[in-house]
């Protein structure tokens, strides 16, 4: 009988990894959604400051567009 119980100790181990394996990947699901998020709020800060040094320096959206293409 020795046999059954080391069977239903490694299926109880099989099944506290198999839970650990799917809370771990649920919070690495939630840390790619921040770090996303996180990219997407770098990028709309970016394209602000942009568009306010644009405004500030007095080119027309064409002459940015000639300048950034040389």
């Amino acid at each position: 009988m020795a046999r059954v119980t080391g069977m239903e100790a490694v299926d109880r181990k099989i099944q506290k990894a198999e839970a650990k394996a799917l809370r771990l990947k649920a919070c690495y699901e939630d840390t790619l959604k921040e770090l996303k998020a996180l990219h997407d709020r770098r990028r709309e800060l970016q394209m602000e400051k942009l568009m306010e040094l644009i405004d500030k320096s007095g080119k027309t959206m064409d002459e940015v567009i000639r300048l950034i293409k040389l």
